[in-house]
């Protein structure tokens, strides 16, 4: 069975099974551990006067923090779908963390597009141009958390493969031992299982290579908002003098 149709045969049992229920919720139950409440779909709350570039600019830090915290809490979803045969809650999963990340990048565009609608209309303060700069991070900063996004999803692709490989691997070698001990020679047996550890091995590379890109874009990351950190407190020192 190829990756592919291993994730529908997954999708089609926990569309099945599911039911409509927080998957967070329902494997803290039978983990018996305190689940944690899902905040994926808060909304900052609307701000009553015109922000200021610089609350612009600490909004968007902020949503970047959070999405820091979805992806952990996908990566953690994820794991757990890994140490089950079953496919339960994993859909769920996929559907809460696609649109949480959906709306974090919603709120962080509006909010560039504030700024830069801001220093259109402040041209002559000292501070539109580093409103400027700060938009310019802050699309970069999107360019490189769409390419995470995919990366992210080719990787727990690769993941699941490796896993289902290891499983069928598991059984072929059980299936072949047992043939052993009947005296009957299984080669057919050993063949496949010779070409499951080949694809497997393919796999682990391609599965590295997409955390090395991962790391490469983290760091990208990490210093787009160092810089628009900076940026924040040349902002501030704008706004004490």
């Amino acid at each position: 069975m190829d990756v592919s149709a291993a994730l529908q045969v997954l999708a089609e049992r926990a569309a099945a099974t599911r039911e409509d229920r927080c998957v967070f919720c329902a494997q803290a139950q039978t983990a018996d551990v305190e689940c944690e409440p899902d905040t994926s779909q808060l909304e900052v709350p609307p701000v009553q006067a015109a922000p200021s570039s610089m609350a612009l600019v600490q909004r968007v830090i902020h949503e970047q923090e959070r999405r820091v915290l979805e992806y952990r809490r996908f990566e953690e979803g994820f794991a757990r779908f890994l140490q089950v045969a079953e496919a339960e809650g994993y859909i769920s999963l996929v559907t809460d963390s696609t649109a949480a990340f959906a709306a974090i990048s919603k709120r962080i565009n509006a909010a560039a597009q504030e700024l830069s609608d801001w220093a259109l209309e402040q041209a002559k303060e000292p501070e539109a141009a580093v409103c400027k700069v700060v938009v310019s991070l802050i699309r970069r900063l999107q360019v490189h958390e769409r390419e995470k996004l995919t990366v992210t999803a080719q990787l727990q692709i690769v993941r699941h493969g490796i896993a289902v490989d290891e499983l069928q691997l598991e059984h072929t070698a059980a299936f072949s031992n047992g043939m052993d001990d009947a005296g009957s020679v299984d080669g057919h047996g050993t063949r496949r299982a010779t070409a499951m550890e080949r694809t497997m091995a393919f796999r682990r590379e391609e599965a590295e290579d997409l955390r090395v890109k991962l790391g490469l874009l983290s760091e990208q990351i990490s210093e787009v908002i160092d810089e628009m950190r900076c940026e924040l407190a040349e902002l501030l020192e704008h706004c004490e003098t």
